[in-house]
């Protein structure tokens, strides 16, 4: 049986890649830019406890449904040890 640290870790290319992906099956966001952004803050956030300062992200929508949740929601957890369906 193999355990999680006998992988080799992906590359970071390779964890923003399947972090973009997971966003965009459950957000809309209005240019690839924003969608970069995104990606980008959410992996800042995670690597917070590497530094002092952390970037805020504001989210907003011009009417209710439109993502928000869905877009805080994705950035919760982007990384799982399993592989997406």
């Amino acid at each position: 049986m193999t355990s999680r640290t006998d992988r080799p870790a992906p590359s970071g290319t390779a964890v923003l890649d399947a972090l973009r992906a997971a966003l965009n099956r459950y957000v809309i966001l209005p240019s690839e830019e924003a969608a970069t952004a995104v990606v980008l803050w959410i992996a800042a956030t995670h690597a917070q406890p590497a530094w002092a300062h952390a970037a805020r992200l504001v989210i907003r929508a011009p009417e209710s449904g439109a993502g928000n949740h869905g877009c805080w929601r994705s950035s919760k957890r982007p990384v799982s040890g399993r592989s997406s369906p």
